[in-house]
């Protein structure tokens, strides 16, 4: 199967995946190792609020003359829900930190740190099948967003703790690729939304100069599906297979044709075998 047609039919919510970024917007990648953020273990649901548009209605008459249209005054805003208390996720969407002392370990709710929360990259995917039943994957992401975590109440009922999403406007994909009139139809997003045969993973590396053999490996539970379905990008430019870099016959990792510089940023945007 090549690529999907876009037409699907989703249900429920899979996986998230929160992944802090670096000064230039991109996944904070730290080494050699396949960053993928941090998962939000126990998801349940993903709510967009998309807004109308504003109708404007021409009177005269007595009467309705003609019905027009302006963008939103609002932009999109989102909710997530969990049942895990991940104090990790919760420091890096806080902009605060885990503090451990002998061995217990806390994170502050209320502090100083509140209207100063740092932007993140949110992905969330639901399973779907496609018009002939074929398995197919439906991932939302968000390349800049502020998500605002709210601690779940201590009562008889299982703990669910939520989220308030507030989706930036961009002009690039996660990985760094201005959005174009030509390529996308538009400049600026707040949202994309993809759908793949399997499930969509995006991890990065920063694998600096004594990488042996140039080699970027993925995560040992999210090998590429196939090698036509990934791709590569150094800093914010899209590489050429074979040209740049080749995947490997094991699928567990990129090996790159010239040696990466010290600061040098590494994205792949690619699929991995469900389950994952």
């Amino acid at each position: 199967m090549g690529i999907t047609t876009g037409k699907a039919f989703g249900l429920g919510v899979a996986r998230a995946h929160v992944m802090e970024l670096n000064t230039a917007g991109s996944p904070k990648a730290v080494g050699t190792a396949a960053y993928y953020g941090v998962e939000v273990v126990g998801v349940q649901d993903l709510t967009l609020t998309i807004p109308d548009p504003q109708k404007k209605t021409h009177l005269g008459n007595n009467q309705p003359l003609q019905v027009d249209f302006l963008p939103p005054t609002e932009a999109i805003s989102g909710s997530m829900k969990c049942s895990e208390m991940d104090q990790i996720l919760y420091a890096l969407l806080t902009g605060t930190k885990r503090r451990t002392l002998a061995e217990g370990t806390m994170v502050g709710l209320g502090t100083n740190m509140q209207g100063f929360e740092p932007q993140v990259a949110l992905l969330v995917t639901q399973q779907a099948l496609d018009e002939a039943g074929n398995r197919n994957w439906i991932t939302a992401i968000c390349p800049k967003c502020v998500m605002y975590p709210h601690q779940g109440n201590m009562d008889a009922n299982p703990t669910v703790h939520s989220f308030d999403i507030a989706p930036a406007f961009v002009m690039a994909h996660l990985w760094g690729v201005l959005f174009t009139m030509l390529a996308e139809g538009y400049t600026r997003s707040q949202v994309s939304m993809w759908q793949t045969q399997h499930p969509l993973g995006v991890c990065s590396w920063l694998p600096g100069v004594q990488v042996p053999g140039y080699l970027c490996a993925f995560g040992a539970d999210k090998l590429a599906s196939a090698a036509a379905k990934v791709a590569m990008f150094k800093n914010e430019a899209l590489m050429t297979v074979t040209t740049d870099y080749t995947v490997s016959v094991g699928l567990d990792s990129i090996a790159l044709v010239a040696a990466p510089g010290a600061t040098d940023r590494y994205t792949c945007f690619y699929e991995y075998p469900e389950p994952a």
